[in-house]
């Protein structure tokens, strides 16, 4: 995100680009293995004389317009030509620069946004910046429960699974197997395998 225009912004923007697409492989590997590089600008000025808040641009041949060098494209929202009102949102785009634009004012999650786990997502992160101390320990409360459940249920997995090493381990004892065996079978040390 870049929020003010700064002189050499565009020469900026290409030596990153660049920069990025040609570190993918070292000196002497294959071509064949570097990987589209795109580059998506989400600016706080207006970024060319385009009236469409959200530009692609790519290299083409200047005489036919033909796309062959495909690899490097870039991509521009420009928040302060985005106008459209909530009930104009068409594309993903939209909806997200709707979002960043506008998440600060809204105080109820937008309809569309249920569409989007990413951007349900996104509303709620950005609505929390509006919560009382108090809804925000109530939110993180309920966070903490379910990790301690979560982490109570891998605990009675492992102690399942140990019971069970265990179990087969004394079996193999039994019959006599010498320890190593039962220790590259199990898992279990000497010790372990010893105080059956």
């Amino acid at each position: 995100m870049q929020v003010a225009d700064k002189t050499g912004f565009d020469k900026r923007v290409q030596y990153y680009i660049s920069r990025d697409y040609s570190m993918q492989i070292d000196q002497g590997e294959d071509y064949p293995l570097l990987n589209p590089a795109y580059f998506i600008g989400i600016l706080d000025f207006p970024f060319g004389a385009d009236t469409d808040y959200h530009t692609r641009h790519l290299i083409l041949n200047k005489a036919t317009n033909e796309h062959l060098l495909k690899d490097i494209q870039f991509s521009f929202i420009e928040l302060p030509k985005f106008t459209k009102k909530i009930h104009q949102l068409d594309t993903p785009i939209d909806k997200w620069t709707y979002f960043i634009r506008h998440s600060e004012e809204l105080h109820v999650i937008p309809d569309f946004a249920n569409e989007d786990e990413g951007l349900k997502t996104a509303f709620i992160e950005a609505d929390k910046y509006q919560w009382s101390k108090e809804e925000l320990k109530a939110y993180d409360n309920v966070g903490i429960k379910e990790q301690d459940e979560r982490g109570e249920r891998e605990m009675i997995a492992q102690v399942a699974e140990r019971k069970g090493k265990m179990d087969v381990a004394k079996k193999m004892k039994d019959r006599g197997m010498p320890n190593r065996e039962i220790s590259d079978l199990t898992g279990l040390t000497d010790e372990e395998i010893e105080n059956l």
